[in-house]
């Protein structure tokens, strides 16, 4: 493994042999590495560290790791992104609490859902929307805001489709709130709570792209394209 002092000076070797010095019109001295051209002042010491890092981070390997730097998100309609999506289905289902971190993964949750009641009615979601009891809407406690999900109720097998815009529910044993409507949808309004399972179908990440979840496994391609555009647009409407 290179130590900071090895990266520098093989930086220095296969740039100075093969390659010219060149200046842009600023006049700051240039230097090709590896095919791409760098200021002078960025081949010493923690600058040029990081530099080299980045590059090599595009060649897929990390420093300092000996692991492969993480690959990137595959295009939700890929075969890769499908396949990514059966080994979730998989998994066995998770179940936040507390204050759990935003979980990008995709990943099934489970545990108890309940539904809005009345007076939160148009109310200010997390998302800035307002709530609209006829939408399928959902709150959820860690499952990024803009997140496409099937709901499943596990007592009657009745299923809905939702659209993760808001926080919550906040009491203890629970994953998700649900309008009312999509609460008829899956026959709970009587009870009030049901034990449910949460499959993310499409999953919006911190840099923009989106990663296809469990609950893509089992839909068609259509339905996976269009649960990713709902995922997009709301993406593009928080920005």
């Amino acid at each position: 493994m290179l130590t900071d002092e090895g990266v520098s000076r093989a930086a220095h070797k296969s740039a100075g042999p093969i390659c010219k010095t060149n200046k842009q019109s600023t006049g700051r001295e240039l230097t090709p590495f590896c095919g791409v051209i760098m200021p002078s002042f960025v081949r010493d010491g923690n600058e040029m560290r990081a530099f080299v890092m980045n590059v090599a981070s595009c060649f897929g390997f990390a420093f300092g790791t000996g692991l492969p730097a993480v690959a990137a998100i595959p295009p939700p309609d890929s075969p890769v992104a499908r396949h990514e999506a059966q080994q979730l289905d998989q998994l066995p289902a998770v179940a936040p609490s507390g204050k759990a971190q935003i979980d990008h993964s995709g990943r099934k949750q489970k545990g108890n859902a309940s539904y809005y009641s009345s007076k939160f009615e148009h109310r200010r979601m997390a998302d800035g929307n307002h709530m609209n009891p006829q939408a399928n809407v959902a709150a959820s406690k860690n499952l990024p805001l803009g997140t496409t999900a099937t709901v499943i109720n596990l007592q009657n097998g009745r299923s809905s489709m939702v659209r993760v815009e808001d926080r919550g529910p906040f009491a203890a044993g629970r994953v998700m709130d649900v309008t009312p409507k999509v609460a008829q949808e899956l026959e709970m309004k009587k009870r009030g709570v049901a034990l449910v399972e949460v499959k993310p179908i499409a999953v919006p990440q911190p840099n923009g792209e989106v990663r296809l979840g469990a609950g893509a496994a089992t839909l068609t391609p259509q339905q996976v394209q269009q649960a990713t555009r709902t995922t997009l647009s709301l993406a593009y409407a928080r920005r």
